[in-house]
């Protein structure tokens, strides 16, 4: 049995909102399948699934983080605030993660100027 024309993969970086879709509900189907449901109802609740997605997020802009990024960002952030607590040394900061004492220098600067901005951006669009 052929597969329905909205299961076609696409292999670029840049994609549309149809080509997302189709993408997502090609996975979907086969995650439905390996799970015991047959290949015509796993399309067909995937398809359904989409369409709903469709009706959900039509004409929003979506980002999807790389997870390495996010995850990046998440362990800068605790070994900034973990410094700032005196929880923690460089030499620590090294060990713990994993890096050197010059990267582990540039996260807590790159933090810092972050956590400085962020309140400087609330001081000045907070009432007085």
């Amino acid at each position: 049995m052929q597969r329905p024309p909205e299961f076609k993969q696409p292999h670029k970086t840049n994609i549309d909102g149809d080509e997302l879709t189709s993408c997502v509900a090609f996975a979907l189907a086969d995650e439905l399948k390996a799970h015991g449901i047959q290949q015509l109802n796993a399309d067909t609740i995937a398809l359904n699934i989409m369409d709903e997605v469709r009706r959900l997020f039509g004409g929003c802009a979506v980002y999807f983080k790389i997870k390495a990024a996010a995850r990046r960002s998440e362990r800068n952030q605790e070994i900034y605030q973990r410094f700032a607590r005196n929880e923690l040394s460089i030499p620590e900061i090294s060990e713990q993660y994993g890096i050197s004492f010059q990267w582990a220098y540039s996260i807590i600067r790159e933090q810092r100027e972050l956590t400085q901005a962020a309140t400087q951006t609330t001081k000045v669009h907070t009432p007085s």
